[in-house]
């Protein structure tokens, strides 16, 4: 098991204390989240598309959602598509994400449990499951900060200090895992918000009334 980055460490729990400090947001189980995001997509034998993508989830799970994907550049050049996303029952939800631990030592020790046997390495696999919840997770303060504070009591976690997301922001990085199979988790610099990862940029989230309603509009 490799050491842990100390310098990983002070920053996770330095991110972990910002996302704490946000306000909580009152959330009814017949709300949708939205969450808009920026990634790429290959196309065989032709290269890859640039995408944005929004989405809107229900909140409990149980009604289906509605993926928009607008074709930025690339081979395909389809434009804008939707499609309906049916209730997947194992699909982790709003109200399921918001159950979670949010003391770390319990956080971090779910986490481990349920990845195990997963994954390259134990430990990739648990900051991949972490990595998973984030776009969500900013939505939720507490839960947020605890997956940070549990993400820094795992080894393999380094700080990059000139990073990118996919959408070409820059920030700080926290990098894990090896050659091709790495990922950077990247945050803004001065404020130490979640900008997405070097496969995929968070544009935008926040909980709406009803699907095509967007955040901040």
């Amino acid at each position: 098991m490799r050491a842990l980055s100390q310098e990983a460490v002070v920053l996770l729990n330095r991110i972990a204390t910002v996302a704490a400090a946000k306000e909580s947001v009152s959330v009814r189980d017949d709300q949708y989240v939205f969450i808009e995001t920026q990634g790429t997509q290959q196309i065989k034998d032709q290269g890859s598309d640039t995408f944005r993508r929004s989405d809107w989830y229900a909140v409990d799970g149980r009604r289906p959602g509605l993926a928009r994907i607008t074709v930025l550049s690339g081979p395909s050049a389809k434009g804008t598509e939707d499609m309906v996303m049916s209730a997947y029952p194992n699909a982790t939800t709003y109200r399921e994400l918001a159950a979670l631990p949010t003391d770390p030592d319990r956080l971090y020790e779910k986490i481990w449990a349920d990845t195990e046997g997963q994954g390259p390495t134990h430990e990739a696999a648990a900051l991949e499951m972490i990595g998973s919840m984030l776009e969500e997770a900013t939505l939720l303060p507490e839960v947020d900060a605890a997956l940070y504070r549990a993400a820094a009591k795992i080894p393999g976690v380094t700080v990059v200090e000139k990073a990118r997301d996919l959408a070409g922001r820059a920030g700080i990085g926290l990098m894990f895992g090896n050659g091709d199979e790495s990922d950077v988790w990247v945050f803004d610099k001065e404020t130490l918000d979640y900008l997405g990862s070097d496969d995929v940029a968070l544009l935008a989230s926040g909980v709406v009334d009803k699907i095509g309603d967007r955040s901040g509009d």
